[in-house]
């Protein structure tokens, strides 16, 4: 058996006090620097590249029977106005995306908009699909966070205690 160290003997509890301070020092940096890029970067909390769950925003699960290729899913979708958007095959089920776009503004004067933030993503992905064909593209389903719901999710400012 091939051996890279031979009888290596490190007394491990007698530098204990070393290795732990290490461990806490490293950690401590990390948490600065994620501290550090979420003051000064210029986007706020784009440095930590949050999901739809904390921006808000909405999940389109898509099934083609001809699927197309991501780069060409993305450049229908960028043409009917969706920015951002972020595609994801389903590995597990062949012609399958995830499809997740941030929120969007109200399409003017649609009669079918019956939820802010959901139809106008759903309406443009829709139309997106549209380009591939009739009938090779179906939406399984939609799944949106609100801005309410994202705002409640991320980081509270410190308050002072109530006095009772």
């Amino acid at each position: 058996m091939f051996q890279l160290f031979h009888e290596v003997k490190i007394d491990w509890l007698g530098k204990r006090r070393f290795f732990i301070g290490m461990s806490i020092a490293l950690m401590l940096a990390g948490m600065g620097t994620a501290l550090y890029r979420h003051r000064f970067h210029p986007n706020g909390t784009d440095a930590f590249n949050l999901g739809v769950d904390f921006k808000g925003g909405t999940v389109v699960t898509t099934r083609f029977k001809q699927p197309p290729s991501v780069e060409t899913l993305r450049a229908a979708i960028e043409a009917t106005g969706v920015r951002d958007a972020v595609i994801q095959p389903v590995l597990d089920r062949p012609g399958e995306f995830l499809i997740k776009v941030p929120q969007q503004a109200a399409i003017q004067n649609d009669p079918n908009q019956t939820q802010v933030g959901v139809d106008p993503a759903r309406a443009r992905l829709g139309q997106a699909l549209k380009t591939f064909g009739e009938g090779n593209a179906e939406i399984l389903g939609t799944d949106a966070v609100s801005a309410i719901a994202s705002r409640n999710c991320g980081p509270r400012p410190l308050q002072s205690p109530s006095r009772r």
